[in-house]
């Protein structure tokens, strides 16, 4: 229950706290260091693509992939990023290319 309570306010500052010293996770972003890639469907209600593009403003450097379309069924919810059948091309190849970018030192 506490964790739920904790993720129900990721970025308030009673919300869940990260890194050394624990921080409220909007803060710590802040600092973070290392590349980091938001994936965002266009049709997500779990976790909105209004949410991430705010999330994205606050890591420095991170780079954000918005996938799908707000047209029906073209659009990728939540769990299609991983299980949609479209995931392998717009979420998987980007995904790959992005770590192979980050891991030859380019990102």
């Amino acid at each position: 229950l506490s964790l739920l309570l904790s993720l129900s306010g990721l970025l308030d500052d009673g919300g869940l706290l990260f890194g050394d010293p624990p921080a409220p996770l909007h803060e710590a972003v802040e600092r973070l260091e290392i590349p980091v890639l938001l994936v965002a469907g266009r049709q997500d209600l779990q976790c909105s693509p209004q949410a991430v593009r705010a999330a994205h403003e606050l890591i420095p450097g991170a780079q954000l992939l918005e996938v799908g379309t707000e047209e029906a069924g073209q659009g990728f919810g939540h769990y299609d990023l991983l299980t949609g059948r479209r995931a392998s091309e717009a979420v998987f190849q980007p995904l790959v290319g992005w770590l192979a970018e980050v891991s030859s030192g380019a990102a």
